[in-house]
C-alpha cells in the first residue's frame, strides 16, 4: 500500500528540538519524474515548458508534494489558459495532506488535474519531483 511520510521538526540554536513524523496510506500513487520514467526527476531545461499528463481527482488526494531545484511556474490543465497557477521557489515544496499535519490547511489544488505544465524560470536545468497519494486508484497517462 503506497504511503507518504510527513515529518516536522523544530531545532533551537543549540540543535535541540522535537522531530515528529506521520504516515498516510492510500490506494494508489502517481509520481512526477520518478522511476516510472527511469529518471530521478523530470528534467526541465532553462525557459523550457514540460508537460506531464495524468489524471487526478482533487477529492481523491490524501497527500501531495511538488518540488523543483529551480524557480518554476506550474500551470494546471493548460499552458495558455490554466485552471490554476503556482510559483514554485527553488527547493521549496508545494505540499498538502488531508490529515492537517503538521497544521490545518486547505488543499491549494481546487480543480481536477489532467495535465501539469512546468516552466523553468531558473538559470540552470531544473529537476522536478512530486507525488500524489490517492484514496482511490486512478489512471496514469505518463
Amino acid at each position: 500500500m503506497p504511503k507518504h511520510t510527513w515529518k516536522s521538526s523544530v531545532v533551537t540554536d543549540n540543535g535541540a528540538g522535537p522531530t515528529d513524523s506521520f504516515d498516510l496510506y492510500g490506494a494508489a500513487e502517481q509520481n512526477i519524474g520518478g522511476a516510472a520514467v527511469g529518471q530521478k526527476g523530470l528534467q526541465v531545461g532553462i525557459q523550457d515548458v514540460e508537460e506531464v499528463d495524468l489524471t487526478i481527482t482533487v477529492a481523491n488526494i490524501r497527500s501531495f508534494f511538488i518540488k523543483s531545484t529551480q524557480p518554476m511556474r506550474l500551470r494546471i490543465n493548460s499552458e495558455i489558459t490554466p485552471a490554476q497557477e503556482f510559483t514554485l521557489e527553488a527547493n521549496k515544496s508545494l505540499a498538502w495532506n488531508d490529515a492537517n499535519y503538521p497544521q490545518p490547511a486547505a488543499n491549494p489544488l481546487t480543480t481536477n488535474i489532467t495535465k501539469l505544465f512546468f516552466y523553468n524560470e531558473g538559470t540552470a536545468v531544473a529537476v522536478v519531483t512530486g507525488g500524489f497519494l490517492l484514496k482511490n486508484q486512478e489512471s496514469q497517462y505518463s
